[in-house]
């Protein structure tokens, strides 16, 4: 029993359960109002036939030559007469067709003069209610269970009957004069056994109906089990595809920066080097030079100058942007680097929350290196769609760390010619590299990205990590304030591309 219970509450939340109980309670609901309908219908009729036989009963006596015409003579001879045998004769052939069990004559005064099981108690008068009725000329009908009545053995039995009371005038009903309260009749019909039947066979019926419902419920339970079955092995499948795409794109964001990374140190190493060398053996070209020809030696200087400025500046500086290897330090080291390098180009504001300041403190970063990384990733191929397309006087780069959600924060923000959804839309077709990179490095880390841009005010990027600070030491009120945002453009009304369906840049560039 204990276990049933248990599955009521699963079978209540199945969807064809709570269907199905919602129409069970409806089918109870309807399946007592319809038997007091049918109960009461089923009275109503009994009662009908009931008063009819009184009529009847009255018409055969007035009409048969048992009551003497003279008024007076029939009130007095009434009570003789119906101890007659004829009188139980005419009253036994006269009431038939329904389940009358007993018949019953009274005075007007109330005094029992007939009835049909003559050892019967007989009614109390005083306090029938339908008695008095009758006498007034209203034939009236009440249940009654306390009416002694004979079953077909000859024993007493207790029965629910209905018990008719009607008044019986000295001239027949059908006579035009104007008659006198002579007698009242009481019929009573046995409904009990109707009743009960009446009830089983609502009861049978309603029982079918729910032996169905459940049948029905286990069909599509079971169905629905089966398909909710395969809806989880597809789901648990695509999870696994998903985690092997994401997989995937982590390994090929890992293969492209540790290339990026040899690349880098290739430059670094290598070509610098040899960059180097080159350099000093045009220093010695050029002594020598200057020694037998000086009019060409100021030449060879500028190429050994030019040589190593591309050494110091270029090569460094690519390698740098190869691989930011001052992540190391912190992100906000990086992004500051990025902001320097940028600031030669467009100018560019970088907005830090006191959260994300807290995370990277003494010199040391409690965010992983590939977190750092991505964000420094973000916000480069988010500065370079600016300068390229978006043709904006200022940039704005945030970094924050949202406390509640659990996410780092970087965003991307400028002033620019923005795009419409028609853009967006097209944008979705034609991949661009910056933002479909940008979107590798959110999934690759199970963040998001969102694009929020209106026409003539600007575009905002924004992707979010997930992150949680392990650290113990970090306060509350560190970790709790927020940075403040500036953005340029009306949100509210902006269009919105999510990273899994935008991967092209604002016109489609990279």
């Amino acid at each position: 029993m204990d276990r049933i219970r248990g599955y009521i509450p699963g079978i209540l939340r199945h969807p064809v359960g709570g269907g199905l109980f919602a129409v069970a309670v409806i089918a109870l609901s309807i399946l007592f109002v319809g038997t007091k309908l049918l109960s009461d219908d089923f009275i109503a009729d009994i009662d009908l036939q009931q008063s009819q036989q009184i009529v009847h009963l009255a018409q055969a006596l007035h009409h048969s030559d048992l009551l003497p015409t003279d008024r007076d003579e029939l009130q007095a001879q009434l009570p003789e007469l119906a101890e007659s045998y004829k009188f139980d004769d005419l009253v036994q052939e006269t009431i038939f067709g329904l389940d009358i069990v007993r018949f019953d004559l009274y005075t007007v005064s109330g005094e029992r003069i007939y009835s049909s099981i003559p050892g019967s108690i007989p009614e109390n008068t005083v306090k029938s209610e339908a008695f008095v009725e009758a006498r007034r000329g209203i034939p009236t009908s009440a249940i009654r269970d306390d009416v002694p009545i004979t079953g077909t053995d000859g024993e007493p039995k207790d029965a629910r009957v209905l018990a008719t009371f009607g008044l019986m005038e000295d001239r027949a009903p059908d006579d035009s004069r104007g008659g006198r309260p002579l007698a009242i009749l009481a019929i009573y019909g046995e409904v009990g056994q109707s009743l009960q039947g009446l009830r089983t066979t609502m009861w049978y019926i309603v029982g079918v109906f729910f032996s169905g419902l459940a049948v029905i419920f286990l069909i599509v339970y079971r169905v629905s089990q089966a398909s909710r079955a395969r809806l989880q092995a597809a789901h648990d499948l695509l999870q696994e595809q998903y985690a092997a795409v994401r997989n995937s794109r982590e390994r090929m964001l890992a293969a492209d920066e540790a290339a990026k990374r040899a690349i880098a140190e290739e430059l670094h190493g290598a070509v610098q080097t040899k960059l180097y060398a080159v350099w000093m053996k045009l220093g010695s070209a050029a002594q020598l030079i200057r020694d037998n020809a000086p009019e060409h030696a100021d030449t060879v200087d500028a190429i050994a100058t030019e040589v190593d400025l591309i050494r110091e500046d270029d090569i460094r500086n690519l390698s740098h942007r190869l691989h930011p290897s001052i992540i190391r330090v912190g992100a906000l080291a990086g992004l500051r680097s990025l902001r320097d390098y940028y600031e030669q180009l467009i100018p560019v504001e970088l907005q830090v929350g006191t959260a994300a300041e807290g995370l990277e403190q003494a010199g040391s970063s409690r965010i992983p290196e590939r977190i750092r990384l991505a964000a420094y990733r973000v916000a480069e191929l988010g500065l370079g769609n600016i300068i390229k397309h978006a043709s904006a006087s200022k940039a704005v780069v945030s970094w924050n760390y949202d406390v509640p959600q659990n996410e780092l924060v970087i965003s991307v923000i400028d002033d620019g010619k923005g795009f419409d959804d028609s853009e967006i839309r097209k944008a979705t077709e034609v991949t661009g590299i910056g933002l479909t990179t940008i979107d590798d490095y959110a999934d690759a880390l199970g963040g998001s990205l969102e694009l929020i841009s209106h026409v003539g005010e600007g575009t905002r990027l924004t992707v979010r990590f997930p992150f949680t600070d392990q650290s113990d030491d970090e306060s509350d009120g560190e970790v709790k304030k927020r940075s403040s945002r500036r953005h340029f453009g009306d949100e509210p009304s902006a269009q919105r591309a999510t990273s899994t369906g935008l991967m092209a840049g604002e016109n489609s560039g990279d």
